[in-house]
C-alpha cells in the first residue's frame, strides 16, 4: 500500500496508521480495479456522532497503537498493555491468502 501511495506522490507522509494510509490509498486509486478489502483494522462501535468516533478512534490508537502491541510486551511508559492481545498467524490464514491475491492483482496494475 505505501508504494503504490508513494508512486502517486512521491511526498506523502507515510506512517503505520493503517486506516489513514486506507483513506489516502483509497482517495488516490478510487477506481474498482484497485480496489482491496484493507483488513486489520480498527472499527468504533457506541459513538453517537462523528465526531466522537474519532476521539475514539484517536484515543484507542494513542493508547493501544496497532504497530506496537503485538511485537512489545509493554507501552513506552513500561507498563503492560491495557488489554490483551494476540495473534496467530494460522487463524488468519485466510485473511493472508486474500492479502496475497489483492497484492498480486494491484502490483500487476499499478506497477506494469
Amino acid at each position: 500500500m505505501k508504494a503504490a501511495l508513494l508512486k502517486k506522490d512521491p511526498n506523502i507522509r507515510l506512517h503505520h496508521v493503517i486506516e489513514e494510509l486506507r483513506d489516502e490509498y483509497n482517495k488516490h486509486y478510487p477506481e474498482s480495479e484497485f480496489f482491496w478489502d484493507i483488513p486489520f483494522t480498527v472499527e468504533i462501535l457506541g459513538a453517537r456522532s462523528q465526531e466522537e468516533k474519532e476521539v475514539m478512534h484517536r484515543e484507542h490508537l494513542k493508547s493501544y497503537p496497532q504497530d506496537q502491541v503485538l511485537r512489545y510486551p509493554m507501552n513506552r511508559q513500561r507498563e503492560p498493555w491495557e488489554a490483551a492481545a494476540q495473534f496467530s498467524a494460522p487463524a488468519f490464514l485466510i485473511n493472508l491468502d486474500t492479502i496475497e491475491a489483492d497484492f498480486q492483482r494491484i502490483r500487476g496494475v499499478i506497477f506494469n
